[in-house]
């Protein structure tokens, strides 16, 4: 199993959520208005540095990551100037 932190402009969040249950991922954890610095500039929150980002957390088995990792990228690409949007794997057990 993987865990995915997927990072994104706060404003894509529905499609995001949908996208994810269209492919059958079965659940997942979200983490609203973070603020923050990396490659696509700084989201404070605030009218100098507008906008915030979401995350989800998200354990898929390693058949669902590709289908995840592609509609992702499709919806990156749709738009003129990709908005934030990152995906980070890390292996996952479950302990308990």
């Amino acid at each position: 199993m993987n865990l995915l932190l997927i990072i994104f402009d706060a404003s894509l969040e529905e499609r995001v959520l949908d996208s994810l249950r269209r492919i059958g991922v079965p659940g997942y954890s979200l983490v609203r208005d973070l603020t923050g610095f990396g490659r696509t500039g700084r989201r404070e929150g605030d009218p100098i540095w507008p906008g915030t980002n979401s995350m989800l957390m998200v354990v898929v088995p390693e058949g669902v990551m590709d289908s995840v990792r592609e509609m992702l990228s499709r919806l990156k690409q749709e738009y003129t100037r990709p908005p934030a949007l990152h995906v980070f794997s890390l292996d996952a057990t479950e302990i308990l």
